[in-house]
């Protein structure tokens, strides 16, 4: 069920622009408070959460990045490959 979820985060840029930019908006928001929380409660901020040094633009192309290359494990790890099973990585 993971998975699943994961490539719905993964279908947004396929969208409308305009889909994809209120996805972006909404997202970006939850990262930032949960930044704020972090911040008020003096600990270290998670990476893409600090709205004061992050970039959305940058934040978008790393999450891409990290989720693109952690899939196939992800992937075969809920759903495990088995030889012949036509799933090619």
């Amino acid at each position: 069920m993971k998975t699943l979820v994961h490539c719905a985060d993964l279908s947004n840029p396929t969208k409308p622009l305009y889909l994809y930019r209120q996805w972006t908006d909404r997202i970006m928001e939850e990262f930032f408070r949960q930044g704020d929380l972090e911040r008020d409660d003096g600990l270290e901020i998670s990476a893409m959460c600090d709205r004061y040094a992050a970039s959305v633009d940058q934040t978008q192309v790393g999450y891409f990045n990290f989720s693109r290359w952690n899939f196939p494990y992800a992937f075969c790890h809920d759903a495990p490959c088995r030889a012949g099973s036509g799933v090619k990585l």
